[in-house]
C-alpha cells in the first residue's frame, strides 16, 4: 500500500509533466531549455547540412594500415605559390560499412598543421598542434582550424593517431582537405605528396584530397531555390551535340568552372540527372566561334555519376575570353531509353569571383514548354542550384563547422537536460512522498480528532438528556410519589382527585419519555418528520380542547441535525404544556413554518393571559433559552384576559 503513491506520483511526472515540473522548480533546467533554444535558432541560420552516401569513386585518401608505434603519417599540398591563409578545413570521409557509414572514420585525432615557404620545411608556422591532447572529433560535419593569417607556399598535415583505429591500426583517411586565403580555396586541384603510401583503386588517391567532391554535396544555404535550372528535350540517342553558352559580359582570365547537376524538386531524386557523362568546355571571344579554344576535355571515358557533388574544372592551361561554352557529347540513359541533359548552374571564376553571376546564356535546344514555369536559361546563372541558394565555399564549410559544434553541444545539453529532469523530478517524487504522508497524518488527525469531537457532542448530549429527564421525568416522578403519599392519607374522595392527577403526571412522563426517545434514534431528521411529531405533540397535549394545527413546509430532502430538532421539540412541547395546564384556554391556534434553513413556530390561544415580567416562570425562560441556544429569538405577548400570543423563530439551520 506504501507504494501506490510512489507509482501514482512517477505516473503524475512522466513525460510533459515532468517537465513542467522541471522548468518550474529548477533554474538550471531552464537554462539548458534557453540555451538549446538559442542553439537551434542559430542552426536555423547557418548553411543547410544534408550528407549523402558516397558515390561509386573519389571517396579522398587513405593510408596503409601500420602500427600505432610507427612513423607518422604525412600529406602536404604545394599551393603553387605563397597565400597567406585564414583557415584550414579538413572534411571526414563516412566510409560505407556492413551496418551502415561509418562517420568520421579514421580521422586525425593527434596532428599538426604547418604552412612553410619552403619544402623542407626549415621555419614553419604551426597553425594548429593537437600532439599532447585530442583533437575535437567531429563526427560527420568538416572541421575549421583558423590559420590566423600564417603565410607560405607548402601545407602540411602530420598525423600521429586517429579516431576509430580499425583493428588497433592506424590509418588516416580523409574526405577532402581545403586551404582559404582571401576566401578561395587555393588548395583546390594542386599537387598533394603522402608519406607513407596510400591505398589506391577507384575511391582512394591523394589528388582526390583536393577535388572538391565529398558527401556534403553543393555548398548551400537554408533558403530555398525558386527555379529548377535549364533542362533540354528529352534526346532518343546518347551521343549528342547539345550546348549552353554563357556571355560573360567581358574578357576575362578563366581559372576555374564548376557545374552544379539538376535535382529536381518534384521529381524523385535521380542521382546525376541530366549531366553528361562526356562533354568539353570552350572559351572564346565570340559567339558561336568555330576557333573557339577548349580548355577542358572529358572525352575520352564517361564521368562517373556526380550525384549531388559539384563538377569542378580546374583550368590549367592560361585562357582568356568572353563566351563560355558548356558542350555535351554523350547522355546517360534514365529510363524508357531517353537521354535527358539538364543542369542547375554554371559559375565561372576569375581570380576567385563568380564573373558568370546573372549573366545571359543561350543554348542549342530550347527548354519545353511544359517545363518553362521552372526551368529556364536565365536560371543557370540566377545563384541557386535546384534546391537552395548558394553561398561561397568558406562561408558553408565554417557554417557546416560550427553545425557541428551545435549538434555536439546540444547531443551534451539534452543528456544533462534529461539528468536534470529526472533529478527534478525525483525530487518532486520524494516532495509528493512527503506530502501524501502528510496528508494521510493531517486526515488520521483529523479523523481521530473529528471522532473525539464527535464523542464530545454525544457525551455533552447525554448530559443534556440527563437533564431533561431529570428536570422533566424526574419533576413527574417527584409529583407522583406526592401525590401517592397524600392519596394514602386523605379521604376517598380526595384520594380519587389525587390518583386522577397521579395517571395525569404519569401519561405526561411516558409522552416525554417517547420524545426523548425518539430524539435519540431520529439523528439528523428530515423536516416532515419533525413537523410531523410536533403535530402529535399538540394532538395529545390539548385533548378536550378546540384546536387548529396548520404546517407550511418546503419540499426539501434536508435533514435537519440532532441539536436543532431537540432544542425546536421541546421548545414546542414547553409552548403547547404551558397552553394545557395553565392558561385555562379553550382555543388554541398553531402555525408552524419548516424550511431547509429556519424553523418557525407560533401559538395562540384565548386563555387568562398573563402580566409580562411579574409573572414570567421557568417555562418561559426556557424557550428563551432554547431560542438562543438556535441563534434564534422567541417573542411573547400576553396581557391578563386576552390571551397569549408566542413566536419562536430559529437561527439558519446548518
Amino acid at each position: 500500500m506504501r507504494l501506490i503513491p510512489i507509482l501514482l506520483a512517477q505516473l503524475a511526472f512522466a513525460g510533459a509533466p515532468g517537465d513542467v515540473w522541471a522548468t518550474w522548480t529548477s533554474p538550471r533546467f531552464r537554462e539548458i531549455q534557453a540555451r538549446l533554444a538559442a542553439l537551434e535558432a542559430e542552426s536555423g541560420k547557418l548553411p543547410r547540412f544534408s550528407p549523402a552516401p558516397l558515390s561509386g569513386f573519389a571517396w579522398g585518401y587513405h593510408s596503409l594500415p601500420q602500427a600505432s608505434s610507427g612513423d607518422p603519417i604525412e600529406i602536404m599540398i604545394d599551393l603553387g605559390g605563397v597565400y597567406v591563409l585564414d583557415a584550414v578545413a579538413l572534411i571526414p570521409v563516412p566510409v560505407p560499412q556492413a551496418n551502415g557509414p561509418v562517420e568520421g572514420y579514421s580521422f586525425p585525432r593527434r596532428l599538426r598543421i604547418a604552412i612553410a615557404e619552403d619544402e623542407l620545411f626549415q621555419d614553419p608556422t604551426i597553425i594548429a598542434d593537437f600532439t599532447g591532447r585530442d583533437f575535437p572529433y567531429p563526427g560527420a560535419y568538416p572541421a575549421w582550424i583558423p590559420a590566423l593569417q600564417a603565410r607560405g607556399r607548402y601545407l602540411r598535415l602530420t598525423c600521429f593517431d586517429v579516431w576509430k583505429r580499425d583493428r588497433g591500426m592506424i590509418s588516416l583517411a580523409l574526405g577532402e582537405i581545403a586551404a582559404f586565403s582571401g576566401g578561395r580555396n587555393v588548395a583546390f586541384a594542386k599537387q598533394v605528396r603522402n608519406s607513407p603510401g596510400g591505398a589506391g583503386g577507384g575511391f582512394w588517391s591523394p589528388n582526390f584530397l583536393v577535388d572538391r567532391r565529398t558527401n556534403l554535396g553543393p555548398p548551400v544555404s537554408q533558403e530555398p531555390s525558386p527555379t529548377e535550372g535549364y533542362i533540354a528535350p528529352n534526346s532518343l540517342v546518347p551521343h549528342v551535340d547539345h550546348w549552353i553558352e554563357v556571355d560573360l559580359g567581358a574578357t576575362y582570365p578563366v581559372e576555374e568552372v564548376r557545374l552544379y547537376p539538376a535535382r529536381p524538386k518534384n521529381w524523385p531524386d535521380y542521382p546525376s540527372f541530366g549531366f553528361p557523362a562526356r562533354f568539353e568546355v570552350t572559351l572564346s571571344g565570340k559567339p558561336n566561334d568555330p576557333k573557339a579554344i577548349r580548355i577542358y576535355r572529358h572525352t575520352d571515358s564517361d564521368l562517373p555519376p556526380p550525384a549531388a557533388n559539384t563538377v569542378a574544372l580546374p583550368i590549367h592551361s592560361p585562357a582568356r575570353g568572353r563566351y563560355l561554352r558548356f558542350r555535351a557529347l554523350q547522355l546517360r540513359s534514365r529510363y524508357a531509353k531517353r537521354h535527358p541533359f539538364a543542369l542547375a548552374e554554371i559559375e565561372v571564376y576569375s581570380e576567385g569571383r563568380n564573373v558568370a553571376a546573372g549573366r545571359a546564356a543561350t543554348a542549342s535546344e530550347e527548354v519545353p514548354a511544359s517545363q518553362r514555369k521552372k526551368w529556364s536559361l536565365a536560371a543557370l546563372t540566377d545563384g541557386f542550384d535546384s534546391r537552395h541558394r548558394l553561398i561561397a565555399e568558406d562561408e558553408w564549410l565554417r557554417g557546416l563547422a560550427r553545425q557541428g559544434e551545435i549538434a555536439a553541444t546540444s547531443h551534451s545539453l539534452r543528456d544533462e537536460l534529461i539528468s536534470t529532469r529526472e533529478f527534478s523530478v525525483r525530487i518532486g517524487l520524494y516532495v509528493l512522498t512527503f506530502l501524501t504522508a502528510a496528508l494521510a497524518a493531517f486526515s488520521l488527525i483529523s479523523i481521530l480528532r473529528s471522532r473525539r469531537a464527535r464523542e464530545a457532542q454525544l457525551k455533552e448530549l447525554q448530559a443534556r438528556l440527563a437533564r431533561d429527564l431529570h428536570d422533566d421525568i424526574g419533576s413527574n416522578l417527584a409529583s407522583i410519589a406526592l401525590l401517592s403519599a397524600e392519596a394514602r392519607r386523605a379521604s376517598p374522595d380526595v384520594a380519587r382527585f389525587d390518583l386522577a392527577e397521579i395517571e395525569s403526571v404519569a401519561r405526561e412522563t411516558a409522552d416525554s419519555m417517547r420524545d426523548i426517545v425518539w430524539l435519540m434514534k431520529s439523528g439528523h431528521t428530515p423536516v416532515p418528520d419533525l413537523v410531523a411529531r410536533m403535530r402529535q405533540i399538540a394532538s395529545r397535549s390539548l385533548r378536550g380542547r378546540v384546536y387548529n394545527f396548520h404546517a407550511s413546509q418546503e419540499e426539501t430532502t434536508q435533514r435537519l441535525p440532532l441539536e436543532t430538532c431537540r432544542h425546536f421539540l421541546l421548545a414546542f412541547k414547553e409552548a403547547v404544556h404551558n397552553a394545557a395546564r395553565h392558561s385555562r384556554a379553550d382555543t388554541v391556534s398553531i402555525r408552524v413554518e419548516a424550511g431547509a434553513t429556519r424553523l418557525i413556530f407560533r401559538l395562540e390561544d384565548n386563555g387568562a393571559g398573563f402580566t409580562q415580567g411579574l409573572e414570567s416562570g421557568s417555562g418561559l425562560k426556557n424557550l428563551e433559552d432554547r431560542a438562543k441556544a438556535l441563534g434564534g429569538a422567541v417573542t411573547i405577548a400576553s396581557e391578563p384576559g386576552l390571551g397569549t400570543w408566542i413566536e419562536f423563530r430559529s437561527g439558519e439551520v446548518a
